[in-house]
C-alpha cells in the first residue's frame, strides 16, 4: 500500500487510505431510459453486444480497467490521460460506424467525458473528486460526443492528435469549483479519419501520431490525414493487435457457408476474451467478406499489425479448414495451421476450431512481436515490450532458467510502469513456478511478491479468468486449496475456453484427495490447447495423479511423455525417476534422477515433503508412495 500523507498518516496500517492520480472516463448511454421502455429485451441484448465487441476491449487494449458499470453507464481508470482519450475516440468512432446502418430511434449512443484527477481506492472501487468530476463532465458531451477537463487537455496536446473546442468554465452539479471544460470534434474529415464515399472501416483505437495539437490550433492544422502518415510511417498500430478477416468457403456446397461465418466469428470472440489482445470487431471484418486487397492495405486501413485469413474446403469426408497469420506490414507468412475434421458435429468442429487457434495465434503473435522489438529497438524497450519479451521466454520450453529469464523482463515491464497488468501476472506466475515446483531459494520471499502482484492485478482487473488462475496458483502455494479451487472454478465461469484454468482446477483436486477427478480436468485443458506450451505438464499431471492412484503403466507413460516434451525441468525428471524405481526399473530410474539432479540440484526429499502444500490426509497419504520412490531411485533425503 502507498505511503500516505497528511491526515491518515498516523493511522493504523488497516485504516490508512490509499489514493492515487488516475485519468477516468465516464460513460452512459443517451436516451436509454426511452429505449427500454420501447424493446427492454432488445435494448439491454444490443448494449451487452455493445461493451463486449467494443467497449472493453478498447478500454483493456489502453491498458484500463471498468470499475463500476451501471445499468446504462461505466466508469473506467486509466494510467494516463492519452491512454483514456485513445479509448475514448476509439469507442465513438467504432460506434458511429456501427450504427451507420441501424435506424435513428434504435442506435445507441454514448456520451462520454474524460478527467483526470485524485481518487481514493476502496476494496477495488474508486471514489473521491477525480471521479465525481468526470461523471457530472459527461452529460455535458453531446451524443456520440466526448467532454475532457482542462487537465486532459494540457496532458494530452502534443501527444495525441485531436481538435478540440474551448467550452469555458464550466459549473457542475455537487462540484465547489468551476472546471475549465474542452469538446472535441470528431468529425472523421476534420479529424483525419479516412472515411471515403462507401465507407472505410474505421479505427476501433485512435494510435498516437505526430501530429500534435496545440493551444488555439484549428483542424487545418493540428491533425495531419491519416493516411498520409501511415504511409509515412508515422502510425504506430496496437502491438498485439489483429483482424480476423472472414473465412473462405472453397468448395459448391453453400449449406457449410454457416459453418465457415461461424469459425469466423467464434474465433473473434474467443481472441477478444485473451487480456492485451486487439482485436478488431467480427462487424468491421465483415466489411472484407469477397473483396479481393492486399493484406498489407487491410493492415494500414484498420490499423493492425496482424491479419488471419482461413478457409474451408470438401475432402472427401473431412473438412480441411486452412489459417494463416500474416504480418500486415510485409505482407509475410508467420505461420500457418491446418485442420481435417470429419463431418459429423459441425457445431463441435466450430467451437474446436476456434478455441484451438486461438491460444496458437496469441502465442505466435507474442513470439512476433518480440523478434520484432529485438530487431528494431532494443535499446528503448518500454514496459509493454519488456512484458511480451517475458511471454516470450515463458512460452519457450518452460525451466528454471527461462521462467527466472523471463521473470527479469517482467520485473523490467514494472520499472516503468507499475500498473502493467501483464507483467504483474507474469511476474506473479514466474516466482509462482519455482515455488510450486519445489526449487525456490526463499520459498516464503517469493510467496509475498507474487501475492502482491497478483492482488494488484486482481484490484484491476476483477472479471479476467487468467487474473483468477494467476491468483489461484499464489493461493495454493500459501496452504489454501480449498479457496485455490474457487479460484479456477470462478476463472473457469468467466471463460470456459481457457485451457490453463481447466489444468489448474484438475491440480487443486489432486491436492485435495480427488486424484480420481484430475484426468477428465486435464484432458479437457489438452483438448482446449493441443498444441500449448503447457503440455508437457499437463501430462505430467495426469502422470502423478496415476501414479497416486496406482495405475503405473499410465503413470510412466504420460511421465516419459513430459520429459521428452520438455527435458528440462527438474520435477518431472524426479517423479519419472520415482516412479521407475517403484516398478523394479532402478538402473533407469538412477540416470533420471541424476538428470533431475543437474537441473534441480537443491532438490531433497525433505524439501519436497516440508512444502506439501495440502494437509488433505488422503493426499498426504498417496504423497508416500512417491516419497519411497524418489528413495529408491537416489534422491538425496536432505
Amino acid at each position: 500500500m502507498p505511503k500516505t500523507t497528511g491526515r491518515g498518516a498516523n493511522l493504523p496500517r488497516r485504516d490508512r487510505v490509499e489514493r492515487r492520480l488516475a485519468a477516468i472516463l465516464a460513460a452512459d448511454v443517451v436516451g436509454f431510459s426511452r429505449m427500454i421502455g420501447v424493446d427492454e429485451v432488445g435494448v439491454l441484448e444490443r448494449l451487452r453486444e455493445l461493451r463486449d465487441e467494443i467497449v472493453e476491449p478498447l478500454i483493456a487494449r489502453q491498458g484500463g480497467r471498468i470499475f463500476k458499470l451501471m445499468g446504462d453507464g461505466l466508469l473506467a481508470e486509466f494510467p494516463s490521460v492519452v491512454l483514456a482519450l485513445r479509448a475514448a475516440i476509439g469507442v465513438q468512432r467504432s460506434q458511429k460506424r456501427r450504427n451507420a446502418d441501424i435506424p435513428a430511434d434504435r442506435r445507441l449512443e454514448f456520451r462520454i467525458a474524460v478527467h483526470q484527477g485524485d481518487v481514493v481506492v476502496e476494496k477495488g472501487d474508486l471514489l473521491g473528486d477525480g471521479v465525481n468530476v468526470a461523471a457530472r463532465l459527461e452529460s455535458l458531451a453531446q451524443p456520440g460526443g466526448i467532454c475532457i477537463s482542462a487537465r486532459v487537455y494540457e496532458d494530452a496536446v502534443g501527444n495525441i492528435a485531436f481538435d478540440a473546442e474551448d467550452m469555458g468554465e464550466q459549473k457542475l452539479r455537487n462540484i465547489a469549483r468551476p472546471v475549465r471544460v474542452y469538446h472535441l470534434n470528431l468529425n472523421p474529415r476534420e479529424a483525419g479519419a479516412e472515411e471515403k464515399e462507401g465507407g472505410r472501416p474505421e479505427h476501433t483505437s485512435l494510435p498516437s501520431t505526430s501530429a500534435r495539437a496545440k493551444p488555439g490550433a484549428t483542424a487545418e492544422n493540428a491533425v495531419t490525414d491519416k493516411t498520409t502518415l501511415a504511409r509515412a510511417g508515422a502510425i504506430e498500430a496496437p502491438r498485439l493487435s489483429v483482424v480476423v478477416l472472414p473465412f473462405v468457403n472453397l468448395g459448391d456446397n453453400t449449406a457449410y457457408d454457416h459453418l465457415v461465418d461461424g469459425i469466423t466469428e467464434t474465433l473473434t470472440t474467443d481472441l477478444s476474451r485473451i487480456s492485451g489482445l486487439f482485436v478488431i470487431s467480427r462487424n468491421t471484418a465483415r466489411s472484407y467478406k469477397r473483396r479481393s486487397m492486399d493484406t498489407r492495405q487491410i493492415g494500414l486501413e484498420l490499423g493492425v499489425r496482424y491479419v488471419l485469413e482461413g478457409s474451408v474446403q470438401s475432402a472427401g469426408k473431412l473438412m480441411r479448414i486452412n489459417a494463416e497469420l500474416i504480418d500486415a506490414r510485409v505482407g509475410a507468412h508467420l505461420w500457418a495451421e491446418r485442420f481435417d475434421k470429419p463431418y459429423a458435429d459441425l457445431l463441435d468442429t466450430q467451437e474446436e476450431v476456434a478455441v484451438r487457434l486461438a491460444r496458437t495465434i496469441h502465442v505466435e503473435l507474442i513470439a512476433a512481436e518480440s523478434r520484432r522489438t529485438a530487431l528494431e529497438h532494443p535499446e528503448r524497450l518500454d514496459s509493454l515490450d519488456h512484458a511480451l519479451n517475458g511471454w516470450a521466454a515463458w512460452n519457450q520450453p518452460l525451466s528454471l532458467e527461462a521462467a527466472r529469464k523471463a521473470r527479469g523482463f517482467f520485473e523490467a515491464a514494472l520499472r516503468l510502469d507499475e500498473h502493467n497488468v501483464s507483467a504483474l501476472l507474469g511476474l506473479a506466475n514466474a516466482h509462482m513456478w519455482e515455488v510450486n515446483m519445489y526449487v525456490s531459494d526463499d520459498r516464503e520471499a517469493q510467496i509475498r511478491a507474487a501475492e502482491a502482484a497478483a492482488a494488484k492485478a486482481l484490484a484491476m482487473n476483477p472479471n479476467a479468468a487468467d487474473v483468477h488462475v494467476t491468483y489461484g496458483t499464489v493461493l495454493f502455494a500459501m496452504r489454501a486449496p480449498e479457496r485455490a479451487l474457487r479460484e479456477f472454478e470462478l476463472a473457469v465461469s468467466l471463460d470456459g475456453n481457457l485451457a490453463l484454468a481447466h489444468g489448474y482446477l484438475g491440480l487443486m483436486k489432486f491436492f485435495l484427495g480427488r486424484a480420481r477427478e484430475t484426468r477428465s480436468h486435464i484432458l479437457e485443458a489438452m483438448r482446449l490447447s493441443p498444441p500449448d506450451p503447457l503440455l508437457f505438464h499437463w501430462h505430467f499431471l495426469i502422470g502423478v495423479a496415476d501414479l497416486y492412484l496406482g495405475r503405473m503403466g499410465s503413470a510412466l507413460e504420460n511421465l516419459r511423455k513430459s520429459v521428452e516434451i520438455n527435458p528440462n525441468w527438474g520435477l518431472s525428471q524426479f517423479v519419472l525417476a520415482g516412479a521407475l524405481a517403484l516398478n523394479g526399473l532402478l538402473a533407469e530410474a538412477a540416470e533420471v534422477c541424476a538428470a533431475a539432479r543437474r537441473l534441480s540440484p537443491n532438490f531433497t526429499i525433505a524439501k519436497f515433503r516440508a512444502e506439501a502444500v495440502s494437509d488433505n490426509p488422503v493426499y498426504l497419504a498417496q504423497r508416500e508412495r512417491l516419497h519411497e520412490g524418489l528413495r529408491l531411485a537416489g534422491v538425496p533425503e536432505r
